[in-house]
């Protein structure tokens, strides 16, 4: 599994990157909060394939580095659109459970 992930370092950044934002929007929408961990350990594994990924070029990692950001931006984005969302079902006695 390793040699997969160092050996085409892009597309697997990305595709960890994109399932990351995809299990974070699911437990945002579940109300779990075991999310947070997840990230740290993303961050980890996008920083060991930034080192150890064979052909990493400048503009590779500058591409793997904005993935990793779009993900915590748009994880973000969500978390505080489904905070209004939920307050303003409280304030209107629609919260559905």
């Amino acid at each position: 599994m390793k040699s997969l992930v160092y050996n085409n370092p892009l597309i697997s950044a990305i595709i960890i990157n994109t399932t990351t934002l995809i299990i974070s929007i699911y437990l945002i929408i579940n109300n779990s909060i075991y999310f947070l961990p997840l990230l740290t350990f993303v961050g980890i594994a996008n920083r060991n394939i930034i080192d150890n990924g064979q052909g990493i070029t400048k503009n590779k990692k500058i591409i793997i580095l904005i993935s990793f950001f779009l993900m915590i931006i748009a994880f973000l984005a969500f978390g505080s659109y489904m905070h209004d969302l939920r307050d303003m079902e409280i304030t209107n006695g629609t919260l559905r459970y």
